[in-house]
Formats: C-alpha cells, sequence, structure tokens
C-alpha cells in the first residue's frame, strides 16, 4: 500500500486500546446505536408491563414481563463485559502480550492508521468516512464498511479534537 507520505499531516492523534477504551467504546456503541436505544426501551417497557400486571392481578403476564425484562438487561450488560474482555484478549494475542497502540494521521485527502500490531498501517480516503461520534474521551469516524477510525481528545499530538471536527465537517462528513 503506497500512503501519501508526501502530504503533510494536519492532525495526529495517538490512543491505546486498553480496558478504558474498549469499556467505552463498547458501551456507547452498543447502548447508545439506535438498535441499541430501542433494546433498552423494550426491556424497560417489559418490566414496567410486569409490574403493571402485578397491580391487575394477572400473575402470569407479571412474571413473563418482570422476568423478560430482568433477562435482557442482564444479558446485555453481559455481553458488553464479554465483548470487552474479548476485545482485549484479541489486542494482547497480536500485540506480543501488550495493549495496542494506534497512531493516525490525517491529511489533506485521507486517514493513515498505524498500530503496535501492524506498522505497516492503512490508508482510508476521506470519501469513505460516512459519520462520526463524539463520546466522552473519544472521536468516532465510521466508514462505509463501518470500521470506527479512532481518536483520543485527550492525546492528540498536532492540532485538537476542535480542528478535526472542523475539518470533518468541512469534508461534508456529519458528526454527533
Amino acid at each position: 500500500m503506497i500512503f501519501n507520505t508526501h502530504m503533510e499531516p494536519k492532525i495526529e492523534c495517538t490512543y491505546v486500546r486498553d480496558e478504558k477504551f474498549a469499556k467505552e467504546y463498547f458501551s456507547y456503541h452498543y447502548y447508545r446505536r439506535p438498535s441499541g436505544v430501542i433494546i433498552t426501551v423494550i426491556c424497560i417497557l417489559a418490566l414496567v408491563s410486569g409490574f403493571m400486571n402485578v397491580f391487575a392481578y394477572k400473575n402470569y403476564l407479571a412474571i413473563i414481563g418482570i422476568v423478560l425484562g430482568i433477562y435482557l438487561l442482564v444479558f446485555r450488560a453481559i455481553r458488553v463485559k464479554n465483548f470487552i474482555k474479548l476485545s482485549l484478549a484479541r489486542d494482547k494475542e497480536s500485540n506480543h502480550g501488550n495493549f495496542v497502540s494506534v497512531h493516525n494521521l490525517v491529511t489533506e485527502n485521507s486517514i493513515i492508521v498505524k498500530s503496535s500490531s501492524n506498522e505497516t498501517g492503512a490508508e482510508y480516503d476521506l470519501s469513505c468516512i460516512e459519520k462520526a461520534y463524539r463520546s466522552k474521551n473519544y472521536i468516532y469516524l465510521i466508514t462505509k464498511a463501518k470500521l470506527a477510525i479512532v481518536f483520543d481528545i485527550n492525546n492528540f499530538s498536532k492540532g485538537t479534537p476542535e480542528e478535526l471536527v472542523e475539518f470533518i465537517r468541512q469534508k461534508g462528513i456529519k458528526i454527533k
């Protein structure tokens, strides 16, 4: 792969895919995406329905609603915890037992992503970026293929999070 090495990076950012990162990444994407919100609402409605049926003396419906609501909420929490554990284990396996460090370089037309487990890196044309999200500590650029390119807002070595947000907006990319 040939990178735009002749282009001076406008923005540079490094982050580590550690437990803090994994918890925020999976929690943010698992609970705040539209499908995650819908599932959460369904869990809450099942619980409310169950408790309402207690007062309507429909014990079998109450038990079904309460058990279903609790089961779905617990299942979702366990699933997120397992995704975090699996993601960290995969990263450590690919990086000699260490957390993976990622370095992003943003040029006028592309983003170059290099990591401690893949020094050769990958280059993504900015036209591949479909949308962007901002969480408490990270900015996620989502490609059309649903790959997340992540920027830690506390670890910019060139540029700032605000400059990145402005740059991607100028490129016509929506950010939430």
